[in-house]
């Protein structure tokens, strides 16, 4: 439970919750509701001095692990960090299965990962993100050869994946599409 301190030596104290008078005559005050609290502190010379705050009570962490990421298998693995809670509970699963206790993850294969983050005070954080890795593209123009520029031009091809956009080119320059 968080306390309120009042902050200062006095004979006595007066603690409100949303302007409702609270029994308690103290320089600290445990708090398990939100509102407006305030507390007027009396000094023995009979001086005063008041201050308030607002407390919100709430049970989500408020966690954000961002879009889903598609990258290719070659490509360096995003951190996914399910943020600093000190004294945190933390469990990452894919697909359903439990991948770790860490608060931050390398993902290695496609899934669905969900982070779930249990503060020590009980409020818990839940948030999933799609890692999509998608197969590193093989392309294979053959062996190297030569030609006569007398004899007719040979072809190349590459292979067809669904999806690839090509860039020719020759000696380092771009070549136009034709």
């Amino acid at each position: 439970m968080p306390v309120l301190d009042a902050g200062v030596n006095a004979v006595s104290y007066a603690w409100t919750v949303n302007g409702s008078p609270i029994t308690a005559n103290t320089r600290t005050l445990s708090i398990v509701a939100g509102g407006v609290y305030t507390v007027t502190a009396t000094s023995a010379s009979g001086c005063t001095g008041a201050d308030a705050i607002v407390v919100s009570i709430s049970n989500n962490l408020g966690l954000n692990l961002g879009q889903d990421i598609t990258l290719c298998q070659n490509d360096p693995k995003p951190t996914l960090d399910a943020g600093n809670v000190p004294g945190g509970t933390f469990v990452w699963t894919r697909n359903g299965a439990f991948v770790s206790n860490a608060q931050a993850i390398l993902p290695d294969s496609s899934g669905l990962y969900v982070a779930t983050v249990i503060s020590s005070s009980g409020c818990v954080g839940i948030d999933s993100i799609r890692v999509t890795i998608g197969q590193t593209l093989v392309v294979d123009l053959g062996p190297d050869f030569s030609f006569c520029p007398s004899n007719p031009v040979v072809g190349l091809q590459a292979p067809t994946i669904p999806g690839a956009t090509y860039v020719w080119s020759l000696d380092g320059q771009v070549l136009p599409n034709f």
